[in-house]
């Protein structure tokens, strides 16, 4: 809720670079596949033409996985999910005037749905935050408000086309990266750290959690998985010989994550910890573990962000106080 708040608000960090948009929508299906179930058909469309994104690559995962996560809960009995990219040169913006964009050429990533759609009175005020038409518990109203800022903040646009029982479509106007270097002029890769040590990972958001593990077990770690501090106290007193490394969320009902933490140094002493958070790092709420010289790895996160981390920390590699953002 933070994260998405923060999103809203532009005060969650941005990292944009330059990537391509084909290997964005592939990464997306990766991790998108699994959640939406299998009574829902995924179909992707990506023209030639597509080209680079100037963005930040995990904000902008995070935009997609609201999206298709929202087109899934439109659709219960079933349908169709379709994320298409492709170039557009925009003379007339198709936009509201709060979007300041100007004029030029733009990638633009849609993500229809064949669901219930919504009424011109809904669809007025989806990027309201807490606004929500789900039933109570199954949804924060933050998910569209957090896509409107962070595309607000990359300085792009949204168009929003639905009718009840037509389905809806959300197109994404974002502006493009640099023309993509040819084969040539590409920098050879650094592979993504891998490890054979056994992480617990303790994070009260279940997405969050279940894509960490994933990233993790793709790099040959085994990994516990906790909701809760009360789960990972219990996941450690029954592995505590096995565990190297604790992701710890800081910000969980319960136990906070300062508080497991000083019950896990009571534990094992020795144990090494890798603090989350969705918070602004300028907040008193990571305030603390900064200064106390913990590592700190901001939410949200992609896979080289997160396996740089886990690894620097396993290797006890203290550049800064904190870990560098490195970007899910």
């Amino acid at each position: 809720m933070t994260r998405q708040l923060l999103g809203f608000s532009h005060r969650s960090p941005l990292q944009p670079c330059d990537f391509s948009v084909r290997d964005t929508i592939k990464d997306l299906v990766k991790l998108i596949r699994p959640v939406i179930g299998e009574h829902i058909d995924l179909e992707t469309m990506v023209t030639d033409d597509a080209g680079m994104l100037h963005a930040d690559p995990a904000q902008l995962q995070q935009v997609l996985l609201n999206l298709c996560i929202n087109a899934r809960d439109a659709m219960p009995s079933g349908g169709t999910i379709t994320v298409r990219a492709e170039q557009a040169t925009i003379t007339d913006p198709p936009w509201d005037r709060e979007f300041q964009t100007e004029p030029g050429p733009y990638v633009v990533l849609s993500v229809t749905d064949t669901g219930c759609g919504m009424s011109s009175a809904v669809r007025s005020r989806i990027f309201e935050p807490f606004f929500t038409t789900k039933e109570v518990g199954k949804g924060t109203g933050l998910g569209l408000a957090m896509v409107y800022g962070v595309i607000q903040q990359h300085h792009g646009a949204i168009q929003v086309d639905s009718d009840p029982g037509q389905g809806t479509t959300f197109r994404l106007y974002l502006p493009s990266g640099s023309v993509e270097p040819t084969r040539d002029g590409i920098p050879a890769e650094t592979p993504l750290p891998h490890g054979a040590e056994t992480i617990l990972i303790v994070e009260d958001e279940q997405l969050v959690r279940t894509l960490g593990a994933r990233m993790l077990r793709s790099a040959d770690y085994t990994v516990f998985e906790a909701c809760n501090g009360e789960e990972a106290l219990y996941a450690l007193e029954h592995n505590a010989d096995d565990i190297s490394l604790v992701i710890l969320d800081m910000v969980m009902p319960g136990l906070s994550g300062h508080e497991v933490y000083e019950r896990l140094k009571l534990m094992r002493p020795s144990i090494k910890v890798l603090f989350c958070t969705g918070y602004d790092p300028e907040t008193a709420h990571t305030g603390g573990i900064i200064s106390a010289g913990h590592h700190l790895l901001q939410k949200p996160y992609d896979a080289p962000k997160l396996l740089r981390a886990v690894r620097a920390v396993l290797d006890d590699k203290r550049a800064d106080s904190r870990v560098p953002e490195l970007s899910v």
